[in-house]
């Protein structure tokens, strides 16, 4: 009887060993790789947004997906020069902890970093102004409530820049 049950004990002890080491090899919840949109999917999907909002015609659509392609390339390869140039900053050895309770200064980024707001206002304009070309007056007040709506921020709070 003793001998049954050490017998009994160890087997059952060996099959939830191997049943540990089995579960503990298997993947849990491996998620792929988040894919990188390319700019055509990005003003694609900018494109069909306003063409459910603003019921655009063909001619509209096509106009207003060179426009946004046009935009979303030129994000698309600041993006890529920032990566590729390898401006980001250096990470801080030993304690990372921030002194003082201030941000550390970490200087402009190349690229779409160092652009000004007078530049940036600019392009916004030009993309104003050709959105009124494409569009009828009705479809242009449209998109300038949905454009602003976009650039609220949705917690009510205006963010300050430090």
């Amino acid at each position: 009887m003793n001998r049954l049950l050490k017998t009994s004990l160890i087997l059952l002890f060996s099959c939830f060993a191997w049943n540990v080491s089995v579960m503990a090899q298997q993947k849990t919840d491996a998620k792929p790789p988040r894919e990188v949109p390319s700019p055509e999917k990005i003003a694609k999907k900018m494109c069909d947004e306003l063409q459910s909002e603003l019921q655009l015609t063909d001619k509209q659509y096509k106009k207003v997906y060179k426009l946004y392609l046009k935009e979303q390339k030129a994000r698309f390869s600041s993006r890529q020069a920032d990566g590729a140039s390898g401006t980001r900053p250096p990470m801080k050895e030993g304690n990372a902890d921030f002194e003082g309770g201030e941000r550390p200064d970490f200087g402009q980024r190349p690229g779409n970093g160092n652009v000004s707001k007078e530049e940036m206002m600019a392009a916004q304009k030009k993309k104003e102004q050709s959105m009124k070309k494409i569009l009828n007056p009705e479809q242009y007040e449209k998109w300038l409530k949905l454009d602003k709506k976009k650039d609220k921020p949705k917690d009510g709070k205006i963010k300050a820049n430090q």
